[in-house]
């Protein structure tokens, strides 16, 4: 193989690990936050079409 340690490979592959995880995690929130203006927004819209 390459000439790289065990241990290395082991550190890279568990810094990838973490960093997958988070890129997961930011996006998922994005989505949730593009779900919650959404809903604002048509929560809002149905307010104005009872106040008409």
């Amino acid at each position: 193989g390459a000439d790289i340690s065990m241990k290395e490979l082991d550190d890279l592959l568990s810094l990838l690990v973490d960093k997958k995880r988070k890129m997961e995690q930011e996006e998922a929130e994005t989505n949730m936050q593009i779900l919650l203006d959404f809903l604002h927004c048509l929560r809002k819209q149905k307010l104005q079409e009872l106040n008409e």
